[in-house]
């Protein structure tokens, strides 16, 4: 599925590499360890890895998601202080994936993929029964005092 059309958005941080130049296969499981902060007690972060032709057509290779009050596990949901930088693992599960000659990888940043997964209102609440939602603003740290990374396991021909 291209994801051209959601790419203009300014809700949506984009990251691409420079064109390959030879195919990269990428293989087994696939990871982001991200710094974020956020200015809401609970907010999801959409990661999707995307093949990037030469003609600028981006096809979606691979999504995953995390809901940032289960950042440290399901048992006990913690809820985020707004500023503070936490370092999370988004997993994006295994894949087996060829990226061609020419292309590029890309990695989208989001807050949601609503209607896909369901809604969250960012206030650290159950959702069944909220009745307000805050906007939430991500930021995402990317300097030598607080880097991140896309991690995969690739090879090269």
């Amino acid at each position: 599925m291209f994801q051209n059309a959601i790419e203009t958005r300014n809700d949506l941080l984009l990251y691409t590499s420079e064109p390959l130049d030879k195919p990269l296969f990428v293989t087994g499981p696939v990871r982001a360890r991200l710094k974020v902060s956020i200015n809401t007690p609970d907010t999801d972060v959409v990661l999707r890895i995307l093949d990037v032709d030469t003609a600028g057509n981006a096809l979606l290779v691979q999504e995953g998601a995390l809901r940032l009050r289960y950042r440290e596990g399901f048992v006990q949901p913690k809820p985020l202080i707004p500023g503070e930088v936490y370092q999370v693992t988004v997993d994006l599960r295994d894949i087996a994936y060829l990226f061609e000659a020419g292309h590029r990888l890309r990695l989208h940043v989001a807050g949601s993929s609503f209607p896909r997964l369901e809604r969250n209102l960012n206030t650290g609440g159950p959702n069944f029964s909220e009745t307000e939602s805050r906007q939430a603003e991500i930021s995402v740290h990317s300097d030598p005092a607080n880097p991140s990374a896309l991690i995969v396991h690739a090879y090269t021909d």
